[in-house]
């Protein structure tokens, strides 16, 4: 019998005009979709960042090695699965706590 795959997406436009502190941060717009691959277990075993959240990340400015490990952070947090306002929150804040090092030009 074929098993099936079952791939649970949660997709977030968040738009990145974000505040450091007191001071606004004027980054320009970009969409940053939080695609997480949740695969066929109701436990947290696979979840991991969809490539395009990875990228979308790096697009926003940030190196590959912060945007894996923002997304990581992010799709592995067992709170935020199911509830796309708490994931948005959780990303936001933790974008706000470590914002990228350069912004990346369209």
């Amino acid at each position: 019998m074929k098993s099936i795959l079952f791939i649970a997406t949660c997709v977030i436009s968040i738009p990145a005009t974000l505040t450091a502190g007191n001071a606004a941060v004027g980054y320009t717009q970009h969409p940053i979709y939080a695609n997480c691959y949740r695969g066929p277990f109701s436990a947290m075993i696979w979840d991991r960042p969809q490539g395009t959240f990875v990228q979308d990340l790096v697009d926003f400015g940030y190196d590959h090695a912060n945007a894996n490990a923002i997304a990581n952070m992010i799709c592995s947090d067992a709170n935020l699965v199911g509830n796309p306002e708490r994931l948005k929150a959780a990303l936001l804040r933790e974008m706000d706590k470590n914002p990228p090092a350069r912004q990346r030009a369209p």
